[in-house]
């Protein structure tokens, strides 16, 4: 049997949709998919935690604590005209959700690398030189890219922050596992 990309896609599918159903219950909710289990699945390279990820959309503790900020905190999900949001490196619980959501016009983008796969409708960008007109984005997403690139943390924000608009806000998830927002666009 190969290991071709379609070959790993259907069995990840497979056990995906078996445990799906083997793991529902009403002990825990992911708040992105809505979905219930009995428990989450443990995850991590080194020191695998308990309880970390989401067999459904596959969100870890990090998202779900992002997408609660967002939902709970923000007015990204009021009904008010259509807000454009930035999203560097977009994860994949996310980007179904907002590039569906008709009050949010979603640019997601990366620095695109051999070996790693992107949602379809990724661009490709540096986020150190945005193409879009100035004071454009209601709201920038970066997360887990600084810690790789700590370097470049100030050149990005200096980078990025004639496309935000006076009222936005960013947010970011560092390698603490804190979230930094600041309206105004400006990284703390």
């Amino acid at each position: 049997m190969s290991n071709s990309p379609i070959s790993i896609s259907k069995t990840f599918f497979l056990k995906k949709k078996f445990l799906t159903f083997a793991l529902k219950g009403n002990k825990v909710e992911c708040p992105i998919c809505y979905r219930k289990f009995i428990t989450f699945l443990p995850f991590g390279s080194k020191n695998k935690r308990a309880n970390a990820l989401c067999i459904n959309c596959l969100s870890l503790e990090r998202h779900r604590l992002i997408w609660l900020y967002l939902k709970n905190e923000t007015d990204l999900f009021q009904n008010r005209g259509p807000l454009n949001l930035l999203h560097v490196s977009p994860e994949s619980c996310f980007f179904t959700k907002f590039k569906r959501d008709s009050r949010i016009n979603y640019y997601p983008v990366d620095k695109f690398e051999a070996g790693y796969t992107y949602p379809k409708g990724t661009k490709n960008m540096d986020i150190t030189s945005i193409q879009q007109e100035s004071n454009f984005f209601d709201i920038v997403i970066c997360n887990h890219v600084f810690e790789t690139h700590d370097a470049i943390e100030g050149k990005v924000s200096e980078a990025l922050k004639p496309y935000w608009k006076d009222s936005s806000y960013a947010l970011k998830l560092v390698g603490d596992g804190w979230m930094h927002t600041q309206a105004n666009a400006m990284w703390i």
